[in-house]
């Protein structure tokens, strides 16, 4: 990231990086990355409002046209990344040192008094034993639903290893 004119990125992780190098971060947001991308809270932190990170096209023609813009040297908005990061980033301040702000903020809920316990409405303890089937059978489809992710995937990568396999051998 450090050495690129410009970033493409899916993972949110390596687009905050390249932000915080100062680097314009590209994306394009195509009906196959939807979970991962727009079906999560965490993106919209990227992709909506006045620090909007991401440089977001929803297909790969406009995609690669903004691309290209940046790479030419045709940068609509170049102090974008440096937005991004001076609000969600950093945002007391570029030179401001993050851990001694998370230490002080620490210290402080340390000392500060214990939240009183919030009492339990009597009607929940009536009712909870009627919901447990409700949240046993929620748990149990969760877990099939995640093993069968897990599955698919291992299947995926099967064949991905299979059709790269016959790449090498021709």
């Amino acid at each position: 990231m450090y050495h690129a004119a410009a970033v493409v990125g899916l993972n949110t992780s390596a687009m905050i990086e390249s932000a915080i190098l100062g680097r314009p971060v590209h994306t394009v947001l195509l009906p196959e990355f939807h979970d991962n991308q727009e079906g999560t809270l965490h993106f919209h932190y990227l992709l909506d409002g006045p620090n909007a990170l991401l440089r977001a096209t929803r297909s790969l023609d406009d995609h690669a046209r903004d691309v290209a813009q940046v790479l030419a040297g045709r940068d609509p908005d170049p102090q974008r990344s440096l937005r991004f990061v001076r609000a969600f980033v950093r945002p007391c301040g570029l030179d401001v040192p993050a851990t001694s702000r998370v230490v002080d903020t620490l210290e402080a809920l340390a000392a500060s008094p214990a939240p009183a316990p919030v009492a339990v409405p009597a009607w929940a303890r009536l009712i909870r034993p009627m919901l447990q089937p409700f949240a046993t059978a929620a748990a149990e489809r969760m877990r099939r639903i995640d093993d069968r992710l897990r599955e698919q995937k291992k299947q995926v990568l099967i064949e991905h290893r299979q059709r790269k396999a016959l790449v090498g051998r021709k």
